[in-house]
């Protein structure tokens, strides 16, 4: 069944990436001579035009974080593996895609500014600030969480820990050379790609790599809030930018290993071990399948923080326009083949209930690579170092990112590197406060994959009436993914609202529930919505 199922999605995801994909791009940018904001406002620092491959490489890994494993994992567990395969499949076409796209577009034409800039120009400065609140609560949440992932993947994997070392390191050279020193990036890519798999290789067979890096969950914490720090405040090219490039080798090997293992794995088992279809509650606790089957796939299909990412660095660094569909659409489709990897672990993983996701990630992938020859210990770190360039990538994406948020919310009166503390501190102060008798990131969680969906479908709103401004015709192909949206997160922060045993998370979800409803009464004050939606069913009929 996984080799039917992996081959299904691979094709489905092909034909919307050739057919859709590339109508939506010629749809919002049909003039391809158009200047882009990367070439106009060059400053080296955060205007950059980046080689296609180093481009794509740093968004799809900021936005494919631990969230397009663990959500899928976890959704695979609760209501089987038909629906969360139908909505990885399905929702990364429809919605996602679309989503990540239409922001990517309506950043390019303003300048390469993010979607809040956008929000003040057409909506007010109020409206501004709500969306940034907003976004950076959630990118806050998305920091701490992450570091805190990082830091464990590498204490129980400590050649995970060594390799990453080594990478960071080799970014500032890579980043100097190709920029500085102008050397040719496929030359340099060939050599030094082969030498950090096998320092992955070796760290993971070498009893002193081990024990020297064998470090303390809260020294790798430590260190990991140093680079993000750097990644934050440091000239994007010299060290985020080729860091991601680097690491995102090491997440298309993992898709490729994925993918053939999870085929040669379904040919060699007969039967999965995870049920197809559970019901319409969860197999186990009292969630319904609508909306917690979507917030919890999240990244895997869609995902608020992808908006903020698509009019953040991205915007910024692309250079030409017809690379935008498979940067901003085409990221989006490799990410649900990351999704239905991980969806493939759970499917062979018959003692999931006994593990983390990530565990169980680890212990599936290891069974794929077993699959095609590699040993399944070998299998199980390299799974690990996959998960980590997922979740290290979007750790240093966002950081800056959160930068970003506060500087725009104080007109630019942080500078880079206040701006970045504040970011941190905030995430630290996740890590370090409990409630609960849990970290404070881990009793919120639940509501994050709400609040995710929320910020996702805001700018899809803001993406429709953008449209509307600006006399597009056709907006069905957004309108319809934000009413489900819409609906979707509003019930679930709802639900969460009334069936939530932490005060943290009721009260978390009801300041989110008033700042949405809060920004949609502004928007409402601008824009009359009963009129703009009578017009697009009148238009629709």
């Amino acid at each position: 069944m996984m080799s039917v199922v992996v081959v299904i999605a691979i094709v489905c995801f092909a034909i919307g990436l050739r057919i859709y994909g590339k109508w939506l791009t010629n749809y919002f940018l049909s003039d391809k001579t158009e200047e882009m904001p990367a070439v106009y406002l060059r400053d080296d620092m955060d205007y950059f035009p980046s080689p296609f491959s180093m481009l794509f490489a740093h968004h799809f890994s900021s936005i494919a974080g631990a969230g397009a494993i663990i959500g899928p994992v976890a959704a695979g567990a609760m209501f089987g593996w038909m629906p969360a395969l139908l909505w990885i499949v399905f929702g990364c076409i429809f919605v996602g895609g679309v989503h990540d796209l239409s922001a990517l577009a309506v950043s390019l034409k303003h300048d390469g500014l993010s979607l809040a800039e956008v929000v003040q120009r057409s909506f007010g400065r109020k409206v501004q600030l709500i969306f940034l609140a907003v976004a950076w609560i959630a990118t806050v949440l998305v920091v701490a969480a992450f570091l805190d992932i990082t830091a464990e993947t590498f204490s129980e994997a400590p050649a995970v820990g060594f390799t990453v070392t080594i990478t960071i390191l080799a970014a500032f050279l890579l980043g100097i050379g190709v920029y500085v020193f102008h050397l040719s990036l496929k030359k340099t890519t060939i050599f030094l790609v082969p030498f950090f798999f096998y320092s992955l290789y070796y760290g993971s067979n070498d009893g002193f790599i081990y024990k020297l890096f064998d470090i303390s969950l809260n020294n790798w914490r430590v260190a990991m809030v140093g680079y993000c720090y750097l990644a934050s405040v440091l000239p994007i090219w010299l060290l985020m930018e080729p860091r991601d490039y680097i690491a995102s080798f090491f997440l298309y090997a993992g898709i490729i290993v994925g993918v053939i293992g999870m085929f040669v794995a379904g040919t060699q088992l007969p039967t999965t071990m995870l049920q197809p279809f559970y019901g319409w509650s969860a197999a186990s606790g009292n969630s319904n399948l609508w909306p917690f089957l979507f917030i919890t796939i999240a990244c895997g299909a869609v995902s608020g923080a992808h908006s903020i990412i698509s009019t953040g660095t991205t915007p910024k660094q692309l250079a030409q326009k017809d690379q935008a569909v498979r940067i901003g659409y085409g990221s989006m489709i490799l990410e649900g083949v990351v999704g239905i990897i991980a969806l493939g672990t759970v499917m062979m993983n018959g003692d999931f209930l006994a593990q983390t996701p990530l565990r169980c990630f680890s212990v599936g992938f290891g069974r794929m690579a077993e699959a095609i020859g590699f040993s399944r210990y070998f299998g199980g770190i390299f799974a690990y170092m996959v998960v980590n360039c997922f979740v290290l990538t979007t750790l240093d994406t966002l950081t800056r990112i959160g930068r970003y948020l506060l500087q725009e919310l104080t007109h630019n009166r942080l500078s880079s590197y206040m701006a970045t503390s504040i970011t941190l501190a905030a995430a630290l102060a996740f890590l370090v406060l409990e409630a609960d008798g849990k970290r404070m990131w881990e009793v919120i969680w639940p509501v994050f994959g709400a609040s995710n969906q929320l910020i996702a479908a805001l700018t899809l709103l803001i993406v429709c009436l953008w449209m509307v401004m600006h006399k597009y015709k056709k907006t069905g192909f957004v309108v319809y993914p934000m009413f489900f949206m819409m609906a979707t997160s509003f019930v679930a922060l709802g639900i969460l609202t009334m069936d939530a045993k932490s005060l943290l998370i009721k009260a978390l979800a009801i300041i989110l529930l008033f700042l949405a409803l809060w920004m949609i009464w502004l928007i409402n004050k601008k824009v009359s919505l009963v009129q703009t939606f009578k017009g697009f069913w009148k238009r629709e009929k």
